[in-house]
């Protein structure tokens, strides 16, 4: 990993690119961050928002990585009374904090992009970075939900959209990556905070995700998959047909904790490298991330959960049929 270089000496941009993260999740967020800063600093300027971050934390980070600037996020307004629905288990309650993440941006930043720590960047986010998102709009990349044939046919899903006031699964977005003018994410952020204070309940199964998609319905721009590939377009082991440029690691496995299907072990590198390279960030995971392991040993693996029924191969067939023709046929907001 490159050496941390002096911030004070590029010029500031009008974009800016954030995150929320808690201490549980920094590596993995260092990560990402990193790589966008590798390839576009030209382009956005990097936030870390902390969650209930130690102030002796916070200045290690500051002194290791002065290319992001790190904001705490104060008080307990995103934090849910006892009595509003909230399975913690599912998500940290800190995912609430990036709906009150807008008035603490700098006044200078007009256009934001918000990413997901559990992302990595493999591809050029040029067209990202630089597309005016009209006012009102927020974009996003769709959800998982529509890859599967007839999806409102289960009765759960039926009733999770109808909660929503949705009637097209394509238009539920996954919120690992959202792009939108500064004035409309803190209008679309606020309304969403609002609106899941006032109405969770076990219908709402994603928690912000749910609330964000609630109240963006008419609101939402596609983007294309290779902009949020997460765990549902990973599964359709697309390989070298489909390239992504921004890897969402949905989902229970975790690439920094060890590889199992669909995510390759070479995603483990990154975050061997940044601990290797600040060796303090290593007591803020529950466990090291595990080596990536030999390539045989992990085909093996991977050929025992298709062998052992894990990967329906018909329909996995009828998944890609659907991924492609949405690819082909959607009107997206960048290419």
């Amino acid at each position: 990993m490159p050496e941390p270089e002096n911030m004070t000496e590029k010029k500031q941009n009008n974009h800016a690119t954030f995150y929320v993260t808690n201490k549980g999740f920094l590596v993995p967020t260092l990560v990402s961050a990193w790589q966008v800063h590798q390839r576009h600093a030209a382009l956005t300027d990097l936030f870390i928002f902390l969650v209930e971050c130690d102030p002796a934390l916070r200045e290690r980070l500051e002194a290791s990585f002065p290319q992001f600037r790190f904001i705490e996020v104060p008080g307990q307004e995103y934090i849910p009374a006892p009595e509003v629905y909230f399975v913690k288990n599912h998500v940290p309650v800190s995912t609430l904090a990036r709906l009150v993440t807008e008035p603490l941006l700098p006044e200078t930043y007009e256009r934001v992009l918000y990413l997901d720590g559990d992302t990595q960047i493999t591809g050029d986010m040029t067209p990202l970075l630089t597309c005016e998102v009209p006012e009102g709009k927020i974009a996003a990349g769709s959800g998982g939900y529509w890859l599967v044939r007839h999806p409102l046919s289960n009765p759960g899903v039926s009733n999770y959209f109808q909660y929503l006031k949705q009637d097209d699964p394509r238009e539920y977005f996954n919120t690992g990556v959202m792009a939108a003018t500064r004035q409309t994410w803190g209008e679309v952020s606020r309304a969403a905070l609002s609106f899941f204070m006032k109405s969770a309940h076990p219908d709402m199964l994603n928690h912000d995700q749910s609330a964000l998609n609630a109240v963006c319905v008419g609101k939402r721009l596609h983007l294309p998959p290779a902009y949020n590939f997460h765990r549902k377009y990973a599964e359709l082991y697309l390989g070298k047909s489909y390239v992504p440029k921004i890897v969402h690691f949905t989902g229970m496995h975790k690439p920094w904790l060890y590889a199992k299907l669909p995510w390759s072990p070479n995603y483990v590198q990154p975050y061997l490298q940044l601990i290797s390279a600040f060796p303090f960030l290593q007591e803020t995971l529950a466990a090291a991330p595990a080596p990536q392991p030999a390539g045989g040993r992990y085909l093996l693996s991977c050929l025992k959960q298709v062998l052992g029924g894990q990967v329906d191969l018909k329909d996995l067939k009828k998944k890609r049929e659907v991924f492609w023709d949405y690819v082909k046929t959607q009107d997206f907001l960048v290419e």
